[in-house]
């Protein structure tokens, strides 16, 4: 990271990386099944979801605490965590995703509303153990981006910027360089519509130096890397956003393809949750998918896998080969695990 930090902000350009037109990723996609995990209490609407040794660890307000913390071999929360509200050790829910680093052992949350990053500590778990974050720190982000993640030693954050797609940070919240551009016609917009309109699901590489994001409303998939500046090393896409924007909202027309609508980053790999039906054929809701694609931090696809039920979020389990998916039983959202 010094040497990151210390090269000159004009460098920080981006190379021609390699284009290709969307793969077909759901062809050949091998079939798995869920089964739902009975909970002995209480859930609201869960996302977010975090697997940590055994644990899934999930945003679900309930009882004013922002997370629950739920053993997965026997259904039982050990804890709610996180106090909700607008203190100095509370937390606002909703605010932005979670992403967890293995080999740090370290948790990360992002509060929009604040434009605060926290780092917490995750101890080792025993099975009668309540999480107690053993250390919390946070800093602020110079210009509050709708999302950030951490990566092994920057910072990097999407918004509504006018100036690049992702800007990058340091580890103390310093603004250092804004990269990437706008797939399509997104250059053309203006900043704000553009932003929501290209949104999408966003990760980076624990302990690593890669990111990736993939666009809601489209099937563009794109790969950076920061090694001696900003560099763009995969994309994917060949469906633009067919959707406009609006009093401060976007309007889906029914043709507009649904892409990326969930990720989730290990040290390994990139999972990227994936529609591929039209607003009409997904009966106009935004949310809920059956793909799932696994891609090496190099871009390069590696498989992928279709669910027989519609998962709304979902965390891997890669040592036991397990998904965890929040998706719908008997009108309620609930947990459920896909063996792969």
């Amino acid at each position: 990271m010094k040497r990151f930090l210390i090269i000159p902000m004009a460098l920080f350009v981006l190379t021609v990386c390699s284009e290709e037109h969307s793969n077909d990723f759901t062809r050949d996609s091998t079939p798995i099944s869920g089964e739902f995990i009975e909970v002995d209490g209480l859930l609201g609407r869960p996302s977010n979801l975090i697997y940590i040794d055994g644990f899934l660890l999930m945003e679900d307000v309930y009882d004013g605490k922002a997370l629950t913390l739920l053993d997965v071999e026997t259904g039982r929360i050990v804890n709610r965590l996180l106090s909700v509200g607008g203190g100095p050790d509370e937390v606002l829910p909703g605010s932005g995703r979670m992403s967890y680093s293995q080999e740090n052992r370290e948790l990360y949350r992002f509060q929009i509303q604040s434009g605060d990053f926290y780092t917490y500590a995750v101890p080792a778990f025993g099975r009668a153990e309540e999480w107690i974050p053993e250390r919390k720190s946070s800093v602020r982000l110079a210009d509050r981006p709708a999302n950030a993640v951490a990566m092994s030693e920057a910072l990097v954050g999407i918004g509504p910027f006018e100036d690049g797609r992702y800007h990058v940070y340091d580890k103390n919240g310093t603004f250092v360089s804004a990269a990437g551009s706008y797939p399509f016609e997104g250059e053309k917009i203006d900043y704000i519509p553009r932003f929501f309109l290209y949104q999408g699901y966003f990760c980076a590489q624990p302990g690593g130096n890669r990111f990736a994001q993939g666009c809601s409303y489209s099937d563009h998939l794109e790969f950076y890397e920061i090694e001696n500046g900003i560099r763009p090393i995969k994309q994917y896409g060949s469906t633009d956003v067919r959707a406009s924007f609006g009093d401060n909202r976007i309007i889906l027309d029914d043709n507009c393809l649904l892409g990326y609508k969930g990720s989730y980053a290990t040290e390994s790999y990139c999972y990227m949750l994936y529609s591929g039906r039209t607003y009409a054929e997904n009966r106009r809701q935004k949310m809920w998918a059956k793909y799932i694609f696994v891609f090496d931090w190099n871009g390069r696809f590696v498989r992928s896998f279709v669910a027989d039920k519609l998962i709304y979020s979902f965390c891997v389990d890669e040592k036991n080969e397990v998904i965890y998916g929040i998706g719908m039983h008997k009108e309620e959202y609930a947990l459920m695990k896909f063996k792969i």
